[in-house]
C-alpha cells in the first residue's frame, strides 16, 4: 500500500524543478573511519568538498556559501552522509558550519534533520542550505506547462499530498509542492536558528542560519486552528484562538518579519510572505477570527477593545499606552474600525483616545465605539489592510 501511494502518477522528475541528482562520487576515493578523515592530503579533500558543493548547489550556491565558509587546508570537512557536509576546525570539535547538500524539500523528516544539524553545530555555528520554495515550484510549473495544464497540476498535486497525509502516518514522498519559505524559516527559528543571510534565484532559495539555542525536540503539530500567545489584562499572557491563515510555523517569525518588512498602512507588516493565498481570503472575510469567540466565553476578551498583541508588537508601543492597554481586556472589535488610522503613530493615538475615554465611562464608550465600528464595516465597507 505504501509503495502504491508513493509511486502513483506523480513522478517527481515530471513536476519537480530540474535538479541534478545528489551523490558523493567526488568522495568515493577518500577513506572514512567513524566519521574521521584518514587521508592526510587535506588540500585534495578541501578541493573535493568545493566540487561536491558546486555539483549539488551549483555555482550560485557555492558563491553564497563561500561568504560563510572558509575553504582552507587546515579545516576538516566531514561528509556525514550524501546529504550533509560538516566543516570543523579539528577532528574532535563540534562543527563550525553544516552544509546541507540535499534540497530540503526532499527531507523525509525535516524536524529530525534540523535537530541533528543543531546538535552537530557549536554555538553560533552556521547552517547553510537551499530549497525550491512553494512559490518557486508554482512559477516553474506554470512556466513549463502554461494555462490551464500548469494550474491543474498544482491543484491535483496539493490534493494528492493531502490524501497521502491522511493515508500514511509519515509521508515519504518529496515535498516540492508544499514546503514554503515561511514554513522553513519558521522551523529554523523554532529549532534554535536565526536567519543571517539569503539569496534567491528563479528556482532556488539559499539561506544561512546561525545557531543561537538548542533545538526543540518536539515536532510541533499544525492544523486548521492555531493558538497564539498574546498580552492580556494586567500583562497576563493569554492564549488567543484563530483559524490558521499563515503557513505552518510562521508564528515564530515575528522578529524576522519586523526586522525585514516595514509596516504598511493600517500598522500591519508589508509584503508578509507568511500569509498563504487561502489565508488572504480568510482574513478579508474575518473567518480567521471566529474562534476568538471562545476567548470571549472564557473571559479573556470583551466584545469591543484594543487588539490583543504579541510581545514583539506590544514592545513597539510607548510605555504610557502599554500601561493603559494592560488595565483592560482586549476586544474582538478594535477602535481601528472607528478611526481607520493609517500609520503606527495614528494607531497609537487612536487607542490612546479610546482607552482614556473608556477609563472615564466604560459602558458608554464601548457602546458608542461599537456602533461606529459596525457602521464603518457594514455600511461603508471599511476593512483593515
Amino acid at each position: 500500500m505504501k509503495t502504491f501511494f508513493t509511486s502513483l502518477p506523480f513522478f517527481w522528475t515530471f513536476i519537480s524543478p530540474n535538479n541534478k541528482s545528489r551523490n558523493a562520487k567526488d568522495f568515493e576515493k577518500l577513506e572514512f573511519h567513524e566519521a574521521k578523515i584518514v587521508r592526510k592530503d587535506n588540500a585534495t579533500y578541501v578541493n573535493n568538498a568545493k566540487q561536491l558543493i558546486i555539483n549539488n548547489l551549483n555555482e550560485d550556491g557555492f558563491e553564497f556559501i563561500s561568504n560563510y565558509v572558509s575553504f582552507e587546508t587546515k579545516r576538516y570537512f566531514n561528509l556525514i552522509s550524501n546529504k550533509l557536509l560538516i566543516d570543523r576546525y579539528k577532528q574532535e570539535s563540534l562543527a563550525v558550519s553544516a552544509i546541507q547538500l540535499e534540497n530540503l524539500n526532499e527531507c523525509k523528516n525535516l524536524h529530525k534533520s534540523l535537530n541533528e544539524i543543531n546538535e552537530s553545530l557549536e554555538m553560533n555555528g552556521i547552517f547553510l542550505g537551499f530549497l525550491n520554495s512553494q512559490n518557486q515550484w508554482k512559477k516553474s510549473i506554470k512556466s513549463r506547462f502554461g494555462f490551464p495544464a500548469g494550474h491543474l497540476i498544482i491543484f491535483v498535486t496539493f490534493c494528492w499530498q493531502m490524501i497521502l497525509q491522511l493515508v500514511m502516518k509519515k509521508s515519504t514522498i518529496k515535498r516540492y509542492a508544499n514546503l514554503s519559505k515561511a514554513e522553513l524559516y519558521g522551523r529554523l527559528y523554532y529549532n534554535g536558528f536565526e536567519i543571517i543571510g539569503e539569496k534567491e534565484t528563479e528556482t532556488q532559495l539559499f539561506f544561512a542560519a546561525k545557531k543561537l539555542a538548542k533545538s526543540c525536540k518536539e515536532d510541533k503539530k499544525h492544523g486548521l486552528f492555531i493558538v497564539l500567545n498574546r498580552v492580556g489584562k494586567n500583562g497576563k499572557k493569554i492564549k488567543v484562538y484563530k483559524i490558521r491563515s499563515m503557513y505552518p510555523y510562521s508564528e515564530y517569525l515575528q522578529e524576522y518579519i519586523y526586522e525585514h518588512n516595514n509596516l504598511q498602512d493600517g500598522g500591519k507588516f508589508k509584503d508578509d510572505f507568511r500569509i498563504s493565498p487561502t489565508g488572504k481570503f480568510i482574513r478579508k472575510m474575518w473567518i480567521d477570527e471566529i474562534p476568538m469567540f471562545f476567548n470571549l466565553l472564557k473571559g479573556d476578551m470583551k466584545i469591543f477593545g484594543v487588539r490583543p498583541l504579541s510581545n514583539q508588537y506590544f514592545g513597539l508601543y510607548p510605555k504610557e499606552l502599554q500601561v493603559l492597554r494592560t488595565q483592560t481586556k482586549p476586544g474582538l472589535v478594535p477602535p481601528f474600525y472607528v478611526d481607520m488610522p493609517r500609520t503606527l503613530d495614528e494607531i497609537i493615538q487612536s487607542e490612546m483616545n479610546y482607552l482614556k475615554a473608556y477609563q472615564k465611562a466604560p459602558l458608554k464608550t464601548d457602546f458608542i465605539y461599537f456602533f461606529k465600528a459596525v457602521n464603518n464595516i457594514l455600511l461603508r465597507g471599511k476593512r483593515s489592510h
